[in-house]
């Protein structure tokens, strides 16, 4: 199912249960992917980053959440992608630089890319084409996003909210562990939802 970046839902993660807040309680009704560049792109400079020893066991354990984490499948998918010069400070730029190539920002499908090359954690911005011919014409180079299971938490009302972004992955990193190999994701599925993925390691044999 390459290029496409829609995954199903294969249920929330056994062990974790959410904490009840009014203030996550609430209806949201959107329609289509509208681009908030000055918003996108939250992850926090000192996020933890690589699989924890102990993720089998973390998954098995009950944590309080203020978040439902729940288990889903991604497919393999293709990217538009630019590329932040420094991490954090130049995500801004890598957002405005993508979207300033685009008539319009309605109905795209947005994302967050985050993934270590050695020591340094690199962001990009990130557009799933329409066709070959968009890809040509943006002149952006393109990635191959790696599917397989992700941890995903969802987060409303984010613009008012991007302060959670970083803590959310940190912690779903923390209590569930992730492929390393694989990147951090933000899907940007509208204006007041954003979807958080963390790639989970396959089990050993």
């Amino acid at each position: 199912m390459s290029g496409s970046g829609e995954y199903r839902d294969v249920g929330r993660i056994p062990g974790l249960c959410q904490v009840e807040n009014a203030a996550q309680h609430r209806l949201y009704v959107t329609t289509g992917n509208v681009g908030m560049p000055r918003l996108r792109g939250k992850f926090c400079a000192m996020m933890p980053f690589g699989g924890s020893k102990h993720a089998a066991s973390a998954i098995e354990r009950r944590f309080l959440m203020p978040y439902k984490a729940t288990l889903v499948d991604l497919p393999d998918f293709r990217l538009v992608v630019s590329r932040a010069d420094e991490f954090p400070s130049g995500i801004k730029a890598c957002w405005d630089k993508l979207e300033s190539k685009l008539s319009s920002l309605k109905g795209r499908k947005f994302y967050g890319v985050a993934l270590r090359e050695g020591s340094e954690l690199i962001y990009y911005a990130g557009l799933e084409p329409v066709s070959d011919a968009e890809v040509a014409s943006l002149g952006f180079p393109t990635m191959m996003i790696k599917g397989g299971k992700y941890a995903r938490a969802k987060l409303f009302d984010w613009p008012n909210h991007t302060d959670r972004i970083g803590e959310i992955f940190g912690e779903l990193i923390r209590d569930l562990g992730m492929d390393p190999h694989k990147p951090m994701i933000e899907y940007y599925r509208s204006q007041s939802e954003l979807h958080l993925l963390v790639p989970l390691a396959e089990p050993k044999a």
